[in-house]
């Protein structure tokens, strides 16, 4: 059996409209504010990582303290990436985090290409330093300050979805397992599958 799908990689906000219009049946998103009309379901618990150029020296088994020195430069997601930089705003503040300095580039491949040629680094959830091992230029080291994000399910609260759709649901609760396991390299970094 052939299921139509899209796959693709836009902004919380946007994909949720997508559902509210119809335009797609469900998506998988990082927390966002109240919406009345979608039904969120959590799917997994990711932490997050610091991400640098290898030549920095930090290592993938040393956890990083974000709040002593050396300080770092930190690159940061821009607002348009709500979702994201709100979960460093309270560490921040909260002085968990103590940056030398901080811009905001708003694109992971962007921000990922600028760490990988600079002396800056970025925090990212581990499951994008998943799918990043191989690129030799950038290291994911875990870091002392726990920073967590919630990924979910979201659809319409009046349209159940379908077999299909839960039949890919397994399919990714299948993969992020995969993700959970390949982020072990990451001492105490790794994810909290949620039980479907």
């Amino acid at each position: 059996m052939e299921i139509p799908g899209h796959f693709s990689t836009v902004i919380n906000n946007t994909l949720i409209s997508l559902i509210e219009s119809g335009q797609i049946d469900f998506a998988l998103v990082a927390p966002l504010p109240n919406h009345p009309a979608i039904i969120y379901t959590k799917v997994f618990t990711d932490r997050f990582v610091l991400a640098s150029n290898c030549d920095l020296g930090l290592t993938e088994e040393s956890p990083v303290s974000l709040s002593e020195p050396p300080l770092f430069k930190y690159v940061v997601p821009s607002v348009l990436r709500r979702s994201l930089s709100a979960l460093l705003e309270e560490p921040l503040r909260a002085g968990r985090i103590v940056p030398a300095r901080m811009i905001e580039i708003d694109g992971l491949a962007g921000m990922l290409e600028f760490i990988a040629s600079s002396d800056w680094v970025g925090l990212l959830p581990s499951a994008t330093a998943h799918s990043r091992f191989e690129t030799g230029k950038i290291r994911f080291s875990p870091i002392s300050e726990e920073i967590y994000i919630n990924y979910f399910v979201a659809h319409l609260r009046t349209k159940p979805l379908d077999a299909a759709c839960e039949k890919f649901l397994e399919l990714i609760h299948s993969e992020l397992s995969l993700v959970e396991h390949g982020s072990s390299r990451f001492r105490g970094a790794g994810l909290d599958l949620a039980d479907r």
